[in-house]
C-alpha cells in the first residue's frame, strides 16, 4: 500500500482543514424545529447508525411512504420497522448501545436532515395505528428521543450528482441474483430461482399481511356466525368481503376489541348492507378495528353494532356473547383446515 501518514489527534486535523464558520458550528439543536417537521413529513428514505459496546457498528436504510418516521413531541420520533432479512445488525447494537446517528433524504434534494440520540425498541404503543401502510401495522418500531438535530449541507450531493438522472446507469452492474450467487456460492438457489425471487413479484414481500388470506376468510365467517342478525346462527352467504385492513397489534387486555366487516343480501334479494361488529377477544394474532366509516346506526342495535343505512329497515342484529365470539375466533384461526 506504500506510505502512509496517519492523523492521530484532533488538533492535527484543525491544523490541517481549519476549523468550522460560525454558522456551522452553532447549527446543532436539541428540539425538533417546525421547518425540522416539516422536512420529516416530506422525507421517504432515512440510514441509522448504531455501534455495538464491543466497537462494531451498522448503518440500516429504512423506507416507507413519505412521512414515515412519525414525531411525537419536540425531542421524540419513532420509525416502523418492516419487514426484512431478520439479521437486526442495528437493532442487536441498540442493547448495548443506545446511540444512534440518523439522515433523512428528500428524493431530489441536496442537503439533509441529521439527528443523534438515544434509542429504543417498542414492541406495542398507540401510534403504531397511524402507521400502518397497504394494511400491514408494524410490530416493531425504534424510538428516538433527540439529542441533537441540524441540516447537512448539499455537497457531497451535488459533488456525487446522486439526483441527476443522466448520471445513472444501474445496468453496468451485475443483477442482485448474480452478485449474490457469485459471493455466496454455497446458496441453495439457483441463478434462476433468485433471479424470480428478485423480480418483479419481490415487490409483494414489502407489506405482508399479519394475516393469511385463510385466517383472514376463517376470522370473518366466525364472526359473522356470531353475530349476523338473526334468531339462530346464520351460515355466512358467500358474498361475505374479508377486509383488506384485517391487520394491527395483538390485544394486550381482555377489554381490547377487535371489528371485522362484511356484507350479505337478504334472502329476497334487496340491497346487500355492510355490518360491522366488535367483539372483546383475547386473540394472539395481529388484528386492529375495520375503518368503515358509518352513516348512522341500526334502529335498536346494540352499541357495539353498526351499519351503513340501508334501503328498508333491518332487524336488530342480536348481541353475540363475548366468550362465543371470542372462541369463534379463536376457532377460525385453527390450522387444522
Amino acid at each position: 500500500m506504500g506510505h502512509m501518514t496517519e492523523l492521530t489527534s484532533e488538533a492535527e486535523l484543525l491544523e490541517l482543514l481549519g476549523t468550522p464558520t460560525r454558522r456551522a458550528a452553532t447549527k446543532v439543536r436539541r428540539t425538533l424545529h417546525e421547518r425540522d417537521r416539516e422536512w420529516l413529513a416530506a422525507s421517504p428514505f432515512c440510514l441509522i447508525a448504531t455501534s455495538a459496546a464491543d466497537g462494531r457498528c451498522d448503518v440500516s436504510p429504512k423506507g416507507d411512504p413519505p412521512g414515515f418516521a412519525r414525531v411525537l413531541d419536540d425531542t421524540t420520533i419513532a420509525i416502523p420497522d418492516r419487514a426484512g432479512n431478520k439479521r437486526f445488525d442495528g437493532f442487536r447494537n441498540i442493547f448495548s448501545n443506545p446511540q444512534v446517528g440518523l439522515l433523512f433524504m428528500v428524493p431530489g434534494r441536496d442537503d439533509t436532515l441529521r439527528i443523534n440520540g438515544r434509542a429504543r425498541l417498542i414492541r406495542e404503543a398507540a401510534f403504531f395505528d397511524d402507521m400502518i401502510v397497504r394494511g400491514n401495522r408494524p410490530r416493531l418500531a425504534l424510538l428516538v428521543e433527540v439529542d441533537e438535530v441540524f441540516t447537512h449541507c448539499a455537497k457531497a450531493f451535488l459533488r456525487a450528482q446522486l439526483w441527476d438522472q443522466q448520471t445513472w446507469n444501474p445496468g453496468i452492474l451485475a443483477s442482485v441474483a448474480c452478485i449474490t450467487k457469485d459471493v455466496q456460492p454455497d446458496t441453495e438457489e439457483t441463478l434462476e430461482e433468485l433471479e424470480r425471487h428478485y423480480g418483479p413479484s419481490y415487490r409483494k414481500l414489502l407489506y405482508p399481511a399479519s394475516l393469511s388470506r385463510g385466517q383472514s376468510r376463517r376470522i370473518t365467517r366466525a364472526l359473522a356466525t356470531a353475530a349476523m342478525p338473526s334468531r339462530r346462527p346464520v351460515r355466512p352467504s358467500p358474498s361475505v368481503v374479508v377486509p383488506d385492513t384485517l391487520t394491527g397489534a395483538p390485544p394486550r387486555a381482555p377489554d381490547m376489541t377487535f371489528s371485522a366487516s362484511w356484507r350479505r343480501g337478504d334472502s329476497r334479494g334487496r340491497s346487500p348492507m355492510t355490518w360491522i361488529a366488535t367483539f372483546p377477544m383475547a386473540y394472539p394474532a395481529p388484528v386492529t378495528r375495520a375503518a368503515v366509516a358509518c352513516n348512522s346506526a341500526v334502529p335498536g342495535a346494540p352499541a357495539h353494532c353498526a351499519s351503513e343505512v340501508p334501503k328498508f329497515a333491518p332487524r336488530s342484529p342480536r348481541p353475540a356473547a363475548d366468550s362465543n365470539a371470542s372462541q369463534a375466533a379463536w376457532a377460525a384461526t385453527s390450522p387444522s383446515e
